[in-house]
């Protein structure tokens, strides 16, 4: 992608995309998923017992999904992507992202420069110096950079953050996803390496409870999670494929999670995995409440490394962004 040396204006929304897919029952226990863990000391956690995940993959073109329905024990992957070959196993579904009109947000939102009230905090990470990730959303929901972290003049819109060396992160405002159930995480990622559960985010810090995004989980497979330590049975929302994010690349994340549609992995524009918000593991946002530690770039383990990137125009929306919406947050 080539990089801009401007901010991206204003754009026009005319989401036309049609989302339309069917919600499986998930298997049980999924041999993906871990709650962090990459080092000797451990900080995994022990999936869900029941209900399970399920794992979908699509094309780079249109997110052709497939959920699969497990059973105890059994991990359930769809099919589809760039250069992953996975297996499915029961029921299959197809969501079309079509998005071809073009909708666009500028760092008000995604109607022609009108502020969008769902944008909860946006990182330009322009500023080029001192410690301050300043919001431009009007929240004032700033961030503090940490660590070895620094600043570069060119990143992929504008300027951008550096995380390098031993302990680069940002920390994001203490409990600020608690009151919604609802969002979009958004962000342009150039990875320098990529080392098994390091964070792009992680939310958390209440006794198992947390959510976070990896490019690598310890088997070799991107993962989103989203964790509730229960009784009887601990409950997890997990999604994962195995199409990593290239290194020394711009390329565009997107995170959705909601109770309407679930959990849903984006790359460039498209969708390339989800899972349904299945009984018993759908876990809400709200459910990990209250989240103290919420960081860019850190886990909540400390045996886990540290994100080793470059990162830009870091969003979170209230709301699901439609098809066309994360397509042309993707085409900046």
């Amino acid at each position: 992608m080539n990089n801009v040396a401007i901010k991206w204006g204003t754009f026009v929304a005319a989401p036309l995309a049609v989302m339309a897919f069917m919600m499986l029952p998930g298997g049980c226990g999924n041999s993906t998923s871990s709650g962090g863990g990459g080092g000797a000391s451990s900080s995994s956690h022990s999936s869900a017992g029941s209900g399970g995940s399920t794992t979908t993959s699509g094309s780079s073109s249109s997110a052709s999904t497939t959920a699969s329905s497990g059973g105890t024990g059994g991990s359930t992957t769809g099919s589809g992507g760039t250069g992953g070959t996975t297996t499915s196993a029961s029921s299959t579904t197809s969501a079309s992202s079509t998005a071809s009109a073009s909708s666009s947000s500028s760092s008000g939102g995604t109607d022609g420069g009108t502020a969008d009230p769902s944008l909860l905090l946006h990182y330009t990470f322009d500023e080029g110096s001192g410690t301050a990730a300043v919001d431009s959303s009007g929240n004032h929901n700033d961030g503090v950079v940490l660590g070895s972290a620094s600043w570069e003049t060119q990143g992929h819109i504008g300027g951008a953050l550096v995380l390098a060396g031993a302990d680069p992160h940002v920390q994001l405002p203490a409990n600020l996803l608690d009151a919604y159930d609802t969002v979009t995480i958004a962000a342009w990622i150039n990875l320098t390496s990529i080392t098994p559960w390091a964070r792009i985010f992680d939310f958390g810090g209440s006794p198992g409870a947390f959510m976070y995004f990896v490019p690598k989980d310890g088997a070799g497979v991107m993962h989103l999670s989203v964790f509730k330590a229960a009784t009887p049975t601990n409950r997890e929302a997990i999604v994962t494929t195995p199409n990593l994010l290239a290194t020394t690349v711009w390329q565009h994340v997107a995170i959705k999670v909601g109770p309407a549609f679930g959990y849903q992995m984006w790359v460039n524009g498209s969708m390339v995995a989800s899972t349904p918000a299945t009984p018993p593991n759908d876990v809400k946002i709200s459910e990990l409440a209250p989240t103290p530690t919420n960081w860019i770039g850190k886990s909540q383990f400390a045996a886990d490394p540290y994100l080793q990137a470059h990162v830009d125009d870091f969003r979170i929306y209230t709301r699901a962004l439609t098809d066309a919406e994360i397509a042309a947050l993707a085409s900046q």
